[in-house]
């Protein structure tokens, strides 16, 4: 959308709406804890077509606020809204998102989430959350600031922060937050299993320690992208053993290859074309412990403003 226009209308009406991708880590090796505790990565992120859209308005008075509103397949699932809304606004990084670019004298505002990433389910939904702020308020406030610039701010709040705001396939290193782009152009279909409940991202990684599952990690350039691995699967696995025949259902109805994404609980399938993709939905529709499933497409771009909120994302008084 052309800048100037964008500096009109957010005169006109001291608002802005940005949106950011969920990601499927298509490589994630991991190995053994540093003396901080956390664990060095190479990753391989692919953002996908499943976002998070954040709506900022100036608002009379001091205090900032937020308002989260959660979509199970793009539809409103008021349990879900109420379980998030009860993330203190300290906690939520789209808050810790807007302090870290709030200029001085700046006036406050409601913030609006409409989630449509499961919460704690292995897609990075609350980094994009934070990526989608970071875009906004650059935007709302004429800061200026490039997209280099909010993914060096965006390693402040989460791991997964730069790879939503850079979109596509990037491969990431340390933390998972020193990416470089990949030049990979090809068209993915993939679909996703929801579960009921999340994965603590902690206590995952202490799984993954206790079964001591850390090898020697191989260098970025070495990496195969035609297969997908992680390292935290088998974590995963053995915390939640069910999700194993979820992957294996998306086989049996012709799936290419499964994976956890990032440390679960969200199964994501690759598959070869639309039919296929309504095939593996089919069979995971008759599971017990799916509570959802969605088909996206990656890689998609990253954190970007919008012009207006989606048809499905009801607006908040």
């Amino acid at each position: 959308m052309n800048t100037s226009i964008l500096q009109r209308l957010r005169r006109l009406l001291a608002s802005i709406i940005a949106r950011a991708p969920g990601k499927v880590n298509r490589i994630l090796r991991v190995g053994a804890p540093a003396d901080d505790g956390y664990h060095p990565l190479v990753t391989v992120f692919e953002a996908v077509s499943l976002y998070e859209y954040v709506h900022i308005e100036e608002m009379p008075g001091t205090v900032d606020y937020i308002v989260t509103v959660c979509y199970l397949n793009q539809a409103e699932d008021p349990e879900a809204t109420h379980i998030a809304a009860a993330i203190p606004d300290v906690d939520h990084l789209a808050m810790r998102a807007l302090q870290a670019l709030r200029p001085p004298a700046t006036p406050a505002v409601r913030i609006t989430v409409h989630k449509s990433i499961p919460t704690a389910g292995g897609m990075a939904g609350g980094s994009a959350d934070a990526a989608a702020t970071l875009v906004a308020v650059n935007a709302l406030w004429c800061l200026g600031l490039s997209s280099d610039e909010l993914q060096q701010i965006g390693r402040s709040l989460g791991a997964d922060v730069p790879a939503c705001i850079a979109g596509g396939v990037t491969v990431g290193v340390g933390r998972g937050d020193v990416l470089e782009s990949i030049d990979d152009n090809v068209d993915h279909h993939w679909v996703l299993a929801f579960s009921y409940q999340g994965l603590s991202t902690p206590a995952v990684f202490a799984q993954f320690d206790r079964l001591n599952l850390a090898r020697d990690l191989p260098r970025k350039h070495d990496i195969d992208l035609h297969y997908l691995t992680n390292d935290l699967a088998a974590a995963a696995l053995s915390l939640r053993p069910e999700l194993e025949e979820i992957g294996n259902v998306a086989l049996e109805a012709g799936a290419q290859q499964w994976i956890v994404s990032g440390s679960g609980p969200t199964i994501a399938a690759l598959v070869g074309d639309e039919a296929t993709a309504s095939r593996v939905r089919a069979a995971w529709a008759l599971l017990p412990n799916v509570r959802g499933t969605c088909s996206v497409r990656g890689p998609v771009t990253g954190a970007e403003l919008c012009e207006k909120l989606p048809s499905w994302a009801r607006r908040c008084a």
